[in-house]
């Protein structure tokens, strides 16, 4: 990585990522958004290139300052699919674990099936990468206390997407219900 970036910097880009990857509809708002001026970039890996995963590819391809440097799926079908769309410079990878070694991206975005969340995840984590990892957090309580547990162990950024939380229509009543414009709601 030729630009360094410090945390406050990636947290908020980070962010931007993951309120970008959970927005069901369109967002014109988004594409205006530079992670708050900042010229650094972060480099993102995507593990899990599904339909998922593909989905998150079509709203985080043009944020500014944002490299999808690699991508990662074990079905090869999928990886080929994602290869096209991401573009070249995005290296594939069929192991999760080798790209992370080689790759050492800022972050990455896990969309892989539920029951590979917590392994993943904590890989990464302790490889010393961020992570949004796609809701539902883990299979299991034991699970997901392991990856909150490494979060902190770690110091590195843990964040589990809930598309309506960042969906636009959502947004929106939440304006609308903290101005009083929709009065007590119960």
């Amino acid at each position: 990585m030729n630009d360094y970036i410090d945390r406050r910097d990636f947290i908020k880009t980070f962010s931007i990522l993951a309120g970008a990857s959970m927005v069901a509809g369109s967002m014109p708002w988004l594409k205006s958004v530079n992670a708050q001026g900042t010229s650094k970039v972060v480099r993102l890996g995507m593990i899990g290139t599904g339909s998922r995963g593909m989905h998150l590819h079509l709203f985080l391809k043009d944020i500014p300052n944002l490299d999808i440097c690699c991508i990662c799926d074990n079905y090869e079908p999928n990886l080929k699919i994602a290869q096209e769309a991401v573009g070249p410079n995005a290296r594939a990878y069929s192991d999760y674990r080798v790209m992370l070694e080689k790759e050492k991206p800022d972050a990455v975005i896990i969309a892989t099936p539920l029951h590979q969340h917590a392994h993943i995840t904590i890989d990464a984590l302790k490889a010393g990468i961020h992570v949004f990892c796609e809701k539902s957090m883990a299979k299991t309580i034991e699970d997901c206390n392991a990856m909150v547990q490494t979060h902190l162990d770690t110091g590195k950024i843990l964040y589990i997407g809930h598309q309506r939380i960042f969906n636009i229509k959502y947004q929106q009543a939440y304006k609308m219900i903290n101005e009083g414009r929709l009065g007590p709601v119960t």
